[in-house]
């Protein structure tokens, strides 16, 4: 929701504790791999900025160097997509304990079990991020062997 106080465009985000550790770790990860994932968008793609550094690489170099990006690609995609996952879930959780307030216990092991999924993924997802560098920030692209 977007107001106007004084004429100027403020956001107002209203969210649930789950929305909120989910749009924050969300945030964080685009900021690493790529913004666009905010948008739907695939994470960034960073193998333009090692074509500059080719020219130095034997054949093998230039290889290894793009097997390793390519892995590091679909790794980042994966993220992406385990962390939309996560938001999907969060979603469902919560429309099934506001359709259902009062079911008697019928399904709160069941829900309280992907709630713990819920963290274990969110937690899981933010180790990941723990030692990741900023694609825009590396500095170290194109070193493949010492």
């Amino acid at each position: 929701m977007i107001a106007y106080p004084e004429g100027i465009p403020v956001e107002i985000q209203v969210r649930t504790k789950w929305q909120h550790e989910w749009a924050d770790m969300f945030e964080k990860l685009a900021d690493l791999i790529g913004r666009e994932i905010r948008y739907g968008e695939p994470p960034a793609h960073w193998w333009d900025r090692l074509e500059d550094l080719r020219d130095d690489k034997t054949p093998e170099q230039v290889v290894a160097l793009r097997k390793l990006y390519d892995t590091s690609y679909r790794l980042h995609v994966l993220m992406t997509r385990s962390a939309i996952v996560l938001g999907d879930l969060i979603d469902a959780l919560e429309e099934v304990e506001v359709a259902e307030p009062d079911d008697d216990g019928e399904h709160d092991e069941e829900v309280r079990d992907y709630w713990e999924k819920v963290r274990e993924g969110l937690a899981n997802l933010r180790e990941e991020m723990g030692g990741m560098t900023p694609v825009s920030q590396r500095g170290d692209l194109g070193n493949v062997g010492s």
